[in-house]
């Protein structure tokens, strides 16, 4: 298990010929430019991921830590 996660840009090619891109902190020993990766979304693996660019370093602790702020503040805040 690695003790720190890697903020990367994704991308995959939809069904109907578009991109999707999106942006997470995953464990470092996957973030790999052009790499291939399965993500969760919604308590479904999606395939076809693919590491664009490979940023910021935090500790595991601190991206757990972090990952649920900005609902807490969205539940403060919401009226």
């Amino acid at each position: 298990m690695t003790d720190f996660m890697r903020q990367c840009e994704m991308e995959r090619a939809r069904p109907d010929g578009s991109r999707e891109t999106t942006t997470s902190f995953i464990p470092e020993e996957f973030a790999q430019v052009g790499r291939y990766l399965k993500l969760k979304d919604n308590d479904q693996w999606v395939d076809g991921w693919k590491v664009v660019s490979v940023g910021a370093r935090r500790s595991k602790k601190e991206s757990n830590d972090r990952s649920r702020d900005f609902l807490r503040q969205r539940k403060a805040s919401d009226v």
